[in-house]
């Protein structure tokens, strides 16, 4: 089994890399031990100890142990901001946290990330200021 070291934009403790026979990806600490079999087309931190995993082209999250948290059931999944992931599923976006949990139903056309507790999105036409419990907070046009 070849191994390819993927770079990484952050320091970690553990690395993405790529088996060069299977093109598939697990996870390596700082001594080059294998702690996750390779078994993903992709893999690659998404901060706070966790991994974005892409499997037949289908995102989740692992955490630093390997353990599926999110499965790979989503289009995209960005960084965490104010503990809330702007997550992508049938074309439309929503909020998860980091253990899986929809927090906000996948309904907006458009959306950002929170930050300072407010996330701004697009529905129906309409540009909407969110707070995290979903509540509208201002509209417009």
């Amino acid at each position: 089994m070849g191994l390819v070291a993927a770079p990484v934009a952050q320091a970690a403790t553990l690395y993405p890399y790529m088996d060069s026979t299977t093109q598939k990806y697990g996870l390596v600490n700082g001594t080059g031990q294998v702690v996750l079999m390779p078994r993903y087309d992709k893999l690659y931190p998404n901060g706070a100890g966790l991994y974005v995993m892409e499997q037949n082209g289908l995102i989740g999250l692992l955490d630093a142990a390997g353990k599926v948290l999110v499965p790979a059931e989503w289009q995209r999944i960005d960084k965490f901001f104010d503990g809330y992931a702007l997550a992508k599923k049938g074309g439309v976006f929503g909020f998860i946290d980091g253990k899986g949990k929809t927090l906000i139903a996948p309904q907006f056309s458009s959306a950002f990330p929170f930050v300072d507790g407010v996330a701004e999105v697009v529905k129906d036409g309409k540009y909407l200021y969110i707070d995290k419990s979903a509540k509208v907070i201002f509209e417009w046009p």
